[in-house]
């Protein structure tokens, strides 16, 4: 970068995580040090693409060589890491749509078979379907600022602002840390001092559902009560926002 090649490159890559624990400091810091990454390169006159072009979970059967997760976390966290690089300008890439055999590692969004079977049926796992939906959820987005403020204030969440061509806005919600088949759900109101809309709808990214939710008003901003944050991205739309 400091001889001049930031001006002559199209894209900066990397591979970001394989069956990472998002405990770990490494995960916990990865939007940061993205931003730090764009930022030092943007100041040597680098104005390319940024791609996280292979991460992974993986839910082998019976066993693997990596850390394993059950289908249904691997299809949390390919979520949440999903929304995270969408929200950073990043294009991201699940390590393969599909492998034949290599049954101890997973690195797909279908179901492995034997590696003794002639043919392997390919089955969709969750993350398959976590990932058709967030591809049609995420259609024309950019990154854009969403204050958001939090009833509860007993857990962190964590967030994503997006908005869409026609003006709607999306904010993902999620609780941090590890995630597991069958985590509570978090009860708090969600409060939007600067944002105002016309109809709020939930989408839930783990089966494609969509609800229309009941919002109010209180002294000039806008509110959604009782709302139920998982430990996977629940997406609201906004719709007919204004800032």
């Amino acid at each position: 970068m400091k001889e001049g090649v930031g001006k002559l490159v199209d894209v900066i890559a990397w591979h970001p995580f394989y069956g990472a624990d998002p405990e770990s400091p490494q995960f916990r810091n990865y939007t940061n040090d993205v931003k730090d990454i764009k930022k030092l390169a943007e100041s040597y006159g680098f104005r390319g693409e940024y791609h996280a072009n292979e991460y992974t979970w993986s839910a082998p059967y019976p066993a693997g060589n990596r850390p394993a997760v059950s289908e249904l976390v691997k299809a949390k966290y390919v979520a949440r890491l999903t929304l995270t690089h969408v929200g950073l300008d990043v294009a991201s890439f699940f390590n393969r749509t599909w492998q034949d055999q290599g049954v101890n590692l997973d690195n797909t969004l279908f179901r492995n078979a034997f590696s003794a079977d002639p043919i392997n049926p390919l089955q969709p796992q969750p993350a398959y379907y976590v990932m058709r939906t967030l591809s049609t959820v995420l259609e024309n987005t950019t990154p854009t600022q969403i204050d958001a403020e939090f009833s509860n204030r007993e857990k962190g969440f964590e967030t994503v602002g997006l908005k869409l061509k026609n003006g709607d806005l999306l904010l993902a919600i999620w609780i941090p840390g590890r995630a597991s088949d069958d985590s509570s759900d978090v009860t708090t109101d969600i409060i939007f001092p600067h944002t105002q809309f016309q109809q709020a709808t939930g989408i839930d990214v783990l089966n494609g559902s969509e609800q229309v939710l009941r919002s109010s008003k209180s002294k000039g901003k806008s509110i959604l009560k009782g709302m139920l944050i998982k430990d996977y991205p629940i997406v609201l739309k906004l719709h007919g926002a204004s800032k």
